[in-house]
């Protein structure tokens, strides 16, 4: 029996329960909902958790070389993410944003193949794990930090409109969404410039040159450039709330066109095994 794909099965199963509590709380209001929901979110987060275990066994490396494999890891990363601010933040709504994402990249991994193929002489090095671990919670935390732009830009189109929407009074209020949107840039700022001068090092000892005309490289820089931009608006011109929230929807979108897009494309260096 193939335990990694037993594995991914019921996790894939327990975050779809997940999300249905999520919306049915969302609804219903009702706290035993949620429970459920987060407890299945838990229960799927160990078993995911033994996904990636079970590969690393079987392959003798992290598993996130090929499409498939760097679907679920980012997937994982993800909720890791999602539950240390859902336990810090106590936010119920959360899940009901976040776990849709988890959900759409579990769908998309299932079509792929899943095949084990041993790594490269490049990938054969320190630099990867680093690199890469770095990455995906970069861009986990900006998923997070789309995730609160999004609640962000509801709640305030609800406010102004003075027209609740059901789950109007599970949202954070504002102010506490705009403080945690900027927390969530920042963090996943940092990750991911550590990531880009990590990738940076790495093509230098590998290439003898700290830049190459890679497009995800050229992609990973423009998204950098969109989160300096958000940082710079918020902390040197004072930019808060709606504007900064679009800033942080934009960033995650080229973040996403960046990692599996240009992937895809099977241009440059960065191509899935």
């Amino acid at each position: 029996m193939k335990y990694d794909i037993l594995f991914f099965n019921i996790s894939f199963i327990l975050y779809l329960i997940a999300i249905i509590c999520n919306f049915a709380f969302a609804a219903v209001k009702k706290e035993k909902v949620f429970l459920l929901g987060f407890s299945a979110v838990i229960a799927g987060f160990i078993f995911h958790s033994a996904f990636i275990v079970s590969r690393f066994i079987m392959s003798g490396y992290i598993p996130f070389t090929n499409a498939y494999e760097s679907l679920v890891f980012f997937a994982w990363t993800l909720v890791v993410i999602y539950l240390v601010f859902s336990l810090k933040y106590k936010f119920e709504i959360l899940g009901s944003f976040i776990l849709p994402l988890v959900f759409i990249i579990y769908f998309h991994a299932i079509f792929l193949p899943k095949d084990i193929n041993p790594l490269s002489d490049i990938l054969k090095s320190p630099w990867l794990n680093f690199h890469v671990i770095m990455s995906f919670f970069g861009y986990a935390t900006f998923a997070l930090a789309f995730s609160t732009g999004l609640m962000y830009l509801t709640q305030e189109h609800y406010v102004k409109a003075k027209r609740p929407a059901p789950f109007y009074y599970l949202l954070p209020s504002l102010d506490v969404l705009d403080e945690l949107n900027n927390r969530l840039v920042s963090i996943g700022f940092f990750l991911f410039t550590i990531s880009i001068i990590s990738g940076a090092l790495w093509a230098h000892q590998v290439w003898g040159s700290y830049w190459h005309w890679d497009p995800k490289v050229i992609g990973a820089l423009f998204t950098w450039m969109i989160y300096v931009i958000y940082l710079v608006c918020r902390h040197v011109y004072g930019w808060q709330g709606k504007k900064v929230a679009y800033l942080s929807v934009i960033g995650f979108c080229s973040a996403i066109l960046t990692y599996k897009v240009i992937s895809s494309l099977k241009l440059g260096m960065h191509i899935f095994r």
